[in-house]
C-alpha cells in the first residue's frame, strides 16, 4: 500500500467516525473539529505531509495516527515552514529592507 492509498484510508476514517471525539496527537480532540480540518486540506497541505513522511528517516509504528496527526497539523506546519524559507532567503540576502535597523 503506497502513501497515497494510506491518505486515502486515513482520511475518511476520521471524517465519518461515529465517535465524539479522534485522537490527535495524544489528545482527544472534537470530531467535527478534525472534520473541519481534514476538509481544509489543500493540496499544498498532502504534498507538504508526502514530503515530510518521505524524509522521515525512522520506523513508524502506528503509522494511521502519525499519518492523521501530521494532517491535521499540516496546515499550520506548513505555514511555518514557508515563513522560515522566507526568512532565511531574506537574511542570505542582506535583510529585510522594509525594516530600520537602530
Amino acid at each position: 500500500m503506497g502513501l497515497i492509498d494510506e491518505f486515502i484510508a486515513v482520511i475518511p476514517d476520521a471524517i465519518v467516525s461515529k465517535s465524539k471525539t479522534v485522537r490527535i496527537s495524544g489528545e482527544d480532540k472534537p470530531r467535527e473539529l478534525v472534520k473541519a480540518h481534514m476538509m481544509k486540506l489543500t493540496y499544498a497541505d498532502i504534498e507538504h505531509v508526502l514530503e515530510e513522511l518521505k524524509a522521515h528517516g525512522e520506523r513508524i509504528r502506528k503509522k494511521p495516527q502519525y499519518i492523521l496527526s501530521m494532517l491535521y497539523h499540516s496546515p499550520m506546519e506548513l505555514n511555518a515552514h514557508c515563513i522560515n524559507w522566507v526568512r532565511s532567503d531574506e537574511e542570505r540576502k542582506g535583510g529585510r529592507p522594509w525594516i530600520k535597523n537602530s
